[in-house]
């Protein structure tokens, strides 16, 4: 296949005219090795001359426009590079789509597809960037932006108003970057960054549910677990507002990250230096927050439930259909984060009304696990909840069925044990604050 390269944007002429140049210039241009253009161009952009960079890496795609097969898949590369130095992020855009749709196997197409994915969110595109965020979960396995993908699976469902599958997605990414379970190696600095980015959109989607007493103590978890986390004080204005217990008009909870959101309205270039290396690993940066009349303002949290920050031991649940309910081990009250701040209980918003009983079917280290479980006796007519307990720093996932206000809902509750009991779900009555 031979791809005949063109530029688009906002100067076809200007570019037009600089090919025109370099060939009268520098006719011998073409006759170099195209490894060594390609090589020269990369130099130049860790070098911050970016205008030398555009003109060495057009010059190496014109030199290879004839290629085919594995041999073209370094043209992928100098698309790369040409994208990150693109002022117009609608142009960019067109190159990243070119190197998903005819190099799917370059070494850059998985940043490309991830790159591609955030536009369409921030775009206002939820489904099209959910569909991509699948694909590259899918088709790189072993890419290093597989650790973020479940924050972006939930952003994107949350933008499309499903909350309940946002949810899923944090928790999934929280618990995989806790357990270091990634398909590659983070730095601890990473890592922790990472994990604190997720407790906060775990809280931004409880408030959005509408559940304030989870998100109060997500929010609560992020402050002090996570102090130096960029999100610690939004998480802590965040608290002064959900404190009070008010649900948020719709459209008020707040979606900004430490990370700037692309803008796709011809910024700037900026100036040498700004672009870097460091920044090829930020699938969003250059670019700004699109502002829409939808967007939500400055952080103002939401509405959620209770995460229980340390907890006594919990039995294990059996689960049924082939799916054991796990174990939540004692916490110790002399180690981990939760446990040590015992005496800070005082200073954080009071918990919610512990007066509700429920009935506990399963406990879960693996999310989708109570997910599943939780789906499943939704299908035999049970009202079912998911919390969320967190012991020495590892997250577990209750399901629970209620709630139910005793001694008034005592006849309620039974019936519902007895069902639970007669479909092989064994399940032990717990107090809201358990």
């Amino acid at each position: 296949m031979t791809t005949t390269f063109r530029r688009v944007g906002g100067w076809p002429m200007a570019g037009l005219a600089l090919l025109v140049a370099l060939a009268w210039v520098d006719p011998a241009r073409g006759q170099e090795d195209p490894a060594r253009l390609l090589s020269e161009g990369r130099r130049a952009y860790d070098a911050g001359d970016y205008e030398r960079a555009r003109e060495t890496l057009w010059a190496y795609l014109d030199a290879t426009a004839q290629l085919t097969g594995p041999s073209r898949l370094p043209q992928a590369e100098a698309l790369w590079y040409i994208a990150l130095m693109e002022p117009d992020a609608a142009v960019a855009v067109n190159h990243y789509r070119t190197i998903v749709d005819e190099y799917p196997a370059a070494s850059v197409a998985d940043q490309a597809l991830f790159r591609l994915a955030v536009f369409e969110l921030v775009s206002g595109d939820p489904a099209s960037a959910r569909q991509r965020l699948d694909r590259l979960r899918r088709d790189y396995p072993f890419s290093r932006v597989q650790p973020e993908i479940p924050m972006w699976i939930g952003r994107a469902n949350l933008a499309q108003g499903d909350e309940s599958k946002a949810i899923e997605a944090f928790i999934e990414g929280y618990t995989q970057v806790k357990n270091q379970d990634l398909p590659t190696e983070l730095p601890a600095q990473q890592r922790e960054a990472l994990a604190a980015e997720y407790v906060y959109w775990l809280a931004a989607a409880y408030a959005q549910e509408g559940d304030l007493a989870t998100a109060r103590q997500y929010y609560t978890l992020l402050t002090l677990d996570y102090p130096d986390s960029p999100h610690a004080a939004d998480a802590r204005e965040a608290l002064a507002g959900v404190g009070g217990g008010e649900r948020p008009a719709a459209g008020e909870v707040a979606v900004r990250t430490d990370r700037q959101e692309p803008e796709f309205d011809n910024p700037p270039l900026p100036p040498s230096g700004e672009i870097g290396a460091e920044d090829e690993d930020d699938p969003i940066a250059g670019l700004d927050v699109v502002e829409r009349d939808d967007a939500a303002p400055r952080e103002e949290p939401p509405r959620p439930e209770p995460v229980v920050v340390e907890e006594p031991a919990i039995e294990a649940e059996p689960e049924v259909a082939r799916t054991p309910a796990e174990t939540e081990p004692a916490a110790e009250p002399d180690r981990g984060a939760p446990a040590v701040r015992v005496e800070e209980a005082n200073k954080l918003p009071a918990p919610a009304p512990a007066g509700d009983t429920w009935l506990q079917v399963g406990a879960f280290s693996s999310a989708s696990n109570a997910a599943d479980l939780s789906k499943r006796l939704k299908a035999d007519g049970f009202d079912t909840k998911v919390e969320v307990g967190i012991v020495d720093g590892q997250g577990y996932y209750r399901v629970r069925v209620g709630p139910f206000d005793l001694p008034r809902d005592r006849d309620r509750l039974d019936e519902a044990r007895g069902r639970l009991d007669r479909l092989g779900y064994p399940a032990r009555q717990m107090s809201g604050g358990e």
